[in-house]
């Protein structure tokens, strides 16, 4: 039976199509050989462009690194924030934390305390806004989570509320370290 199928697929692996075996093989070495970035189409290297300070001869200078094109390209993500997000407050550490514990038992709770932190001179990424305004919208995000909370929508937008309070906290907590040591 073994002999059969051999003959069958006329002397070829299967699967390959009308190249036998050794030419397959062959062109897998050769690919292998290749450098990735020869390989890949859908996604080219980035080059930085002259724009950016260098020419295009010193790009392809050898001690310049001109084999690795994306040496030296900065890429910055910065997050996009709706009113309502960018209106919870840089607490205290300890206070984002109590928040967060009430946001996560109570839902709302701790997102109507921050709101109140907003009024004592917590600083907010609403900056052209008043605080009453910021307040309001905090006092919203609350009720949102206190009424959507019979679905769980609102409880698990409150934990999430919470843990935003909390990262803010650390952020705000590693700017003055950092701004400590200078």
């Amino acid at each position: 039976m073994r002999a059969g199928r051999s003959a069958a697929r006329g002397g070829r692996r299967a699967g390959r199509g009308r190249r036998g075996g050794r030419a397959w093989r062959r062109e897998r070495a050769r690919r292998q050989r290749e450098p990735r970035s020869h390989r890949d189409t859908a996604a080219p290297a980035m080059e930085p462009s002259p724009k950016d300070g260098e020419s295009a001869a010193a790009a392809a200078e050898p001690g310049r690194g001109g084999a690795a094109p994306s040496s030296g390209v900065v890429v910055q993500v910065r997050e996009k924030k709706g009113p309502l997000r960018a209106a919870i407050p840089y607490m205290p550490f300890p206070v984002a934390v109590i928040c967060l514990f009430l946001n996560t038992f109570v839902p709302g709770l701790g997102t109507f305390v921050s709101a109140f932190t907003v009024l004592c001179g917590a600083r907010t990424d609403l900056p052209d806004r008043h605080r009453c305004c910021v307040f309001w919208l905090n006092i919203a995000a609350a009720l949102i989570q206190i009424l959507t909370a019979i679905v769980m929508v609102g409880w698990i937008m409150s934990i999430f509320w919470g843990m935003d309070m909390v990262i803010l906290a650390t952020e705000r907590r590693c700017r003055a370290a950092g701004a400590d040591l200078h």
